[in-house]
């Protein structure tokens, strides 16, 4: 009796066994982004409520619609819908409003639905939707962006937008400038208070991904890889400036200013929301532990490619989207072969 009750417990955590389906993880995962995003806004004083709820909404209404035109769903599927349209609601900056967060929103839920429901699909739903609003209305981001900045007077991250004003000035540049005058303070950047979204908090999301890696759901060694992956490509990377690229271990600064730089650059964006958050989504993310290593190394790498080479104001985000096409490799590569008696 004892040995059959220990068969039915799934040792998914190194700290305790859970025995818990799917569909209560993604409840509890549903609770936790809630809180989180409780938690921000009581901080920061960034999202207004009507924004949040009108979206998550409709979500519900157009999850249990689709649900009775089908004539059924998937277990847990209306959960990972209402995690879905949170994502979406604290990935996107409040002043876009609610109507164009809620279009956001019901793409992603319609395109989660299109690919028969959970785990169809390769690309993130919810990434996916918003690249196609930067891709058709990226000057309404751009203003949004930019008046926030002017108003803090700070550079919210160092993108491509603000490494692109860096020149040459004796032989060093003058990131020094952008250190002492327009960028944050290193408390507002863990709490995210310098940018007007919820999922630039690094030290909220942080707590939120090290209690799913207590009950199980995230493996450490994903976030960890995602994080190393951004150190080394930011160390790596050469910098963009008016004058061309520039790497930042031979741009004639101070170890104190290269610290800095680095420091910023890892706690400033999506860095950590994609690294504790986005990889939660099982059906979007490799099977096997090592896929999801090797997918969080790549995501990592792409995020700070997109940040220094791109004009794009999710270049964390787009990496995690990206990844989603070698999704199936992965699976093929790391999966274990299967064994015929």
């Amino acid at each position: 009796m004892e040995s059959s009750r220990r068969t039915h417990l799934c040792h998914c955590s190194p700290f305790r066994p859970v025995a818990e389906t799917s569909r209560m993880m993604l409840y509890v995962q549903l609770f936790l982004i809630v809180l989180s995003g409780i938690g921000v806004n009581l901080i920061c004083n960034k999202l207004s409520i009507m924004t949040c709820i009108i979206p998550v909404v409709f979500a519900f209404i157009l999850e249990k619609t689709i649900i009775f035109c089908r004539c059924g769903g998937y277990r847990g599927s209306t959960a990972h819908t209402l995690f879905l349209a949170m994502v979406a609601c604290y990935i996107l900056p409040a002043e876009l409003g609610w109507p164009i967060i809620l279009l956001v929103t019901a793409f992603a839920v319609l395109y989660k639905h299109f690919f028969k429901g959970m785990g169809r699909y390769w690309l993130h739903p919810v990434l996916l939707s918003v690249a196609i609003l930067e891709l058709f209305d990226r000057g309404i981001l751009e203003n949004i962006f930019g008046q926030y900045e002017q108003q803090t007077g700070t550079a919210m991250t160092m993108n491509s937008f603000e490494l692109s004003k860096l020149v040459m000035i004796d032989g060093k540049l003058n990131i020094e400038d952008i250190f002492i005058n327009r960028l944050p303070t290193i408390v507002d950047c863990l709490l995210g208070c310098d940018m007007p979204v919820i999922a630039a908090s690094p030290a909220i999301f942080s707590i939120f991904g090290v209690y799913c890696i207590y009950r199980g759901y995230l493996n450490w060694r994903v976030p960890a890889t995602y994080i190393f992956a951004v150190i080394m490509a930011i160390v790596l990377l050469p910098i963009k400036s008016s004058d061309g690229y520039h790497s930042i271990l031979a741009s004639g600064l101070s170890g104190d200013v290269i610290t800095a730089y680095i420091i910023y650059q890892i706690f400033t964006g999506y860095v950590f929301f994609s690294a504790m958050v986005l990889f939660l989504d099982t059906t979007s993310r490799p099977i096997t532990v090592r896929g999801q290593v090797w997918a969080a190394y790549l995501a990592g790498s792409f995020a700070i490619l997109f940040r220094l080479y791109l004009p794009v104001f999710f270049a964390e985000l787009y990496g995690v989207l990206l990844v989603g096409l070698v999704v199936p490799v992965l699976n093929n590569i790391t999966r274990p072969p299967k064994r015929y008696t």
